[in-house]
């Protein structure tokens, strides 16, 4: 907490600074450097600080967490995925011609009757799309899409039910279990279907799954952990015009909830956005809002952003002053009483070795978000361009594939710049796997490394699925599940103890485990042969 340390090079050698600030907030005016010399392996630095966390009880295992939480168990070889979808989607209309008839009585229907309770309650905007889509001369994909997503937002605000629908557009649409691209019942059983017996299922925001507890319980049902994309880190004014869902509390909160910063001033929030908030002062909402959802939707696993990522906040509100250390401690309070009231796993946004105590599974930690300030990626003329948050139900952001400038290949993915350091701390205390913004697919140029980095690590890939995607990647996401599934619940609860380059180049590779199992990829172009083996190019 409150240090930092930088790398620079001194006389041609690595050298480096650390620098550590006292704050008034602290009470402790002492601090402790240890420097550990051991043998040369390249992963050493990590197996000492593995040795340091277990002796000073700062190290839960994956198997402790099992034992308190049960089914994080189901984590073990389980598929990680995000889902996307709307709770109602142009596909879920099935009598297009029925659809718009009834539509076309919507605004004329008697107030109390259950079309005219519907008109009602649906907002301005969707008001605008239906009567837009009427008018036009051609119903483009682009008008029904609108009017169907205006119910679904209706259904995500729970101002309407599957069953309200279903009345006023009797047998024009699909049965509800199929609604909802890939958060629906329809598509977790086509899931399972295909062979895939463990997920990790997390929803790609708070409310996506609010309007259909039918897909949780078919989630459990599967044996899946299935959960919303929950946030604490940010608080907006109730009046805020670019705000999400995770950031609105209540006025009360964004005047009293930030985090103010040594000159008196409250910190930014993401992207400068709102207020940092104070994990103190938003206690009492977490445990408001999560037993409320819990009330409404038997979800099997919690996700929290920015609470593993390990950036913690000096506060000096007179109101609900802190140190990092305390909020830290208070995140990892609140992560607690998430798993210790409802029995869920956590997972979040990176597993600092703060909070690693707790999460069960991390996206962050494979790769991280790449490229999204950079002026070619973020340029849509660019042939580097990340791509745009739109649509709603399956935004090109997540879903386009782009190639990565060379310099964050280097970074992340260059297979002899990379070495397993937070797996040979934590491979058996925390299932890590890739950033959202940079999925298993991302990068069309490095899906063949970011797999056999996967496999040789023995984490899981990382997708964004809908149901059109799921149809496009299903041969090799099977694929790559039916090699991964088995091993990881063999190893999932073992260390990685060693990790050797078997090739000057560095491009074969080996990693080995607790049990003696050795993994050895090839990411040569070519076949490599040696200790017995035979290993194609790209193969693991």
């Amino acid at each position: 907490f409150d240090a930092q340390i930088a790398y620079a090079r001194l006389e041609g050698r690595i050298g480096f600074a650390v620098t550590r600030t006292f704050t008034r907030l602290e009470t402790a005016r002492t601090w402790e450097v240890q420097i550990v010399f051991g043998p040369g392996s390249p992963v050493e630095p990590a197996r000492q600080y593995r040795a340091w966390m277990k002796t000073h009880g700062r190290f839960v295992s994956m198997a402790d967490k099992i034992a308190a939480t049960p089914s994080a168990g189901r984590l073990l070889g389980a598929l990680q995925a995000y889902l996307w979808g709307l709770p109602l989607e142009p596909a879920d209309v099935k009598d297009w011609k029925g659809f718009m008839r009834s539509l076309g009585e919507l605004s004329k229907a008697a107030p109390d009757s259950a079309p005219g309770r519907l008109w009602a309650r649906l907002p301005a905007g969707g008001k605008k799309a239906v009567q837009s889509l009427l008018a036009s001369e051609w119903k483009d994909d682009y008008s029904k899409s609108e009017v169907t997503r205006a119910f679904a937002d209706m259904l995500k605000a729970g101002a309407a039910t599957p069953a309200d629908l279903e009345e006023v557009f009797p047998g024009q649409l699909g049965p509800p279990a199929s609604w909802g691209g890939a958060i629906s019942s329809a598509f977790l059983s086509d899931l399972a279907a295909s062979g895939v017996d463990r997920a990790c299922l997390t929803l790609n925001d708070l409310t996506a799954g609010a309007a259909r507890p039918d897909v949780a319980r078919t989630a459990a049902d599967l044996g899946y952990l299935y959960g919303p994309y929950d946030c604490y880190d940010s608080v907006h004014s109730p009046h805020a015009k670019n705000t999400w869902e995770t950031a609105q509390f209540d006025a009360d909160l964004f005047a009293h909830g930030g985090v103010v910063d040594e000159h008196g001033k409250p910190r930014g929030g993401f992207q400068q956005a709102g207020h940092v908030l104070s994990a103190a002062a938003a206690r009492p909402y977490l445990e408001k809002r999560v037993s409320g959802m819990l009330a409404k939707v038997p979800y099997t696993l919690w996700f929290m952003d920015c609470d593993g990522a390990g950036q913690y906040f000096d506060d000096y509100s007179p109101e609900h002053p802190a140190s990092q250390a305390q909020d830290c401690a208070a995140r990892i309070d609140r992560l607690n009483w998430i798993t210790s009231t409802f029995g869920l796993p956590i997972g979040s946004e990176g597993a600092s070795a703060t909070t690693a105590g707790r999460i069960c599974f991390a996206h962050g930690m494979l790769s991280g978000a790449i490229g999204w300030a950079d002026k070619d990626h973020s340029d849509e003329h660019s042939k580097w361009w990340l791509g745009t948050y739109w649509p709603p139900e399956e935004p090109e952001y997540f879903f386009r594939r782009c190639p990565l400038k060379p310099r964050f290949r280097i970074e992340q993915y260059d297979p002899r710049f990379r070495l397993p350091l937070y797996e040979t701390a934590m491979h058996d205390a925390v299932i890590a796997t890739h950033h959202w913004e940079t999925p298993s697919l991302k990068f069309k140029d490095e899906i063949v490394s970011s797999a056999l980095m996967e496999q040789l690590y023995n984490v899981p890939a990382l997708y964004h699925l809908t149901k059109g995607e799921f149809a496009r990647i299903k041969k090799g996401l099977l694929a790559h599940y039916r090699f991964f599934s088995p091993l990881h619940r063999r190893l999932g609860l073992q260390p990685l103890t060693e990790f050797r380059w078997l090739t000057p180049d560095r491009l074969v590779q080996r990693t080995t485990f607790g049990d003696g199992t050795t993994l050895t990829a090839n990411f040569r172009k070519t076949p490599w042969t040696g200790d017995g083996l035979t290993v194609p190019a790209g193969s693991v």
